[in-house]
């Protein structure tokens, strides 16, 4: 009805919504087939909660739980946008699987303008601002060396893993930022790059009417 209703609270089933538009596109979102292992997810949202599982992007509370109804918190939400970055099992041997989730969300400063503790429940408005952070942030390609053991009580040693920037001399690559290689013509791959093919830019160094600074964001012109 017009209204965005930024204090409203967004689920995990809303939360799997938002990342297969973001990921797919509204359309490709909209019109996804496929199929998830979860009982608990509603006709309405299986189609976005499918997308996601085949992406890597969500995971349940158990193999058949998702628990869509629940409040997304903060971290949960910030896995799901850095495995859409190509980080995978950053929690893979963890005690915890939320520290070296939240370790990496602030060290690419996925949470930058929010406050709040990591198992804070998000709102729309925090959701929309985490969303334009990682539009922005560099994607990554997930190097494994060696092989995870699993011990008998079910301890996991993991291999060792590596997170290399995605770099690429593409004709858009400068349209979120334009930094660059180091002695190279490539440049970093932004998320909001690879998704939009150069249709979403980011233009600093502008002025709003009244002559203050200002970042410009443009989509299709």
């Amino acid at each position: 009805n017009g209204n965005f209703r930024p204090d409203d609270s967004v689920s995990r089933n809303e939360m799997a919504v938002i990342m297969a538009k973001l990921i797919l596109g509204t359309y490709e979102a909209d019109s996804y087939v496929g199929n998830h292992p979860f009982t608990d997810v509603p006709d309405w949202a299986s189609k976005y909660v499918a997308a996601c599982y085949n992406s890597g992007i969500i995971a349940g509370r158990t193999e058949t739980t998702y628990d869509g109804n629940a409040t997304v918190t903060a971290v949960e939400a910030a896995a799901m946008m850095l495995r859409a970055l190509g980080y995978e099992d950053l929690s893979k041997g963890a005690s915890q699987w939320d520290q070296p989730v939240a370790a990496k969300a602030n060290e690419i400063s996925l949470f930058a303008g929010l406050s709040g503790a990591s198992n804070t429940p998000m709102d729309r408005n925090s959701v929309a601002k985490l969303a334009l952070n990682t539009l922005q942030a560099t994607m990554v390609t997930t190097s494994r060396s060696g092989q995870d053991i699993t011990l008998p009580d079910g301890t996991t040693i993991s291999a060792t893993r590596s997170y290399s920037l995605r770099s690429g001399n593409y004709g858009w690559k400068d349209a979120i930022d334009d930094e660059g290689v180091p002695g190279g013509t490539n440049g970093y791959l932004q998320l909001g790059e690879y998704l939009y093919r150069g249709d979403l830019k980011r233009e600093t160094d502008k002025t709003d009417d009244f002559g203050r600074p200002a970042t410009k964001w443009l989509y299709n012109s």
